[in-house]
């Protein structure tokens, strides 16, 4: 292997005629920091994997994007049957009090409660 030189370096593929056919993306030869590297276990538990700093901190951060997607799909699905059920409640709190006119504070006391948590 070459020396960690600074210098790039290209795979050239070239056809029987000589004529050069394509070239890889340019590369470089450095010796790694053994900060910059870490040991993970594989899925399995079966495999000691070496990979970067980066490379496990960027697979982290797309995790935790994917699930904070997933939570706040979640919390709108909730919230909107959060509203769904406090229209329900509603709805039965008006009604009973039409047929019993004493429970007007315990009314008063739902839709306050409700008008609480919607604000949540």
């Amino acid at each position: 292997m070459p020396k960690d030189d600074g210098e790039f370096y290209q795979f050239c593929y070239v056809a029987a005629s000589g004529h050069v056919r394509g070239a890889s993306p340019p590369f470089q030869f450095k010796h790694p920091m053994t900060d910059d590297l870490i040991e993970i276990e594989d899925e399995n538990g079966e495999l000691l994997v070496i990979r970067t700093k980066t490379a496990v901190l960027e697979d982290q951060l797309k995790k935790a994007n994917e699930t904070r997607a997933e939570l706040k799909q979640v919390s709108s699905v909730l919230s909107a049957v959060w509203n769904v059920d406090t229209k329900i409640v509603i709805i039965y709190c008006d009604e009973f009090c039409l047929l019993s006119p004493n429970c007007k504070r315990s009314v008063h006391y739902i839709h306050k409660s409700v008008n609480y948590h919607s604000c949540l």
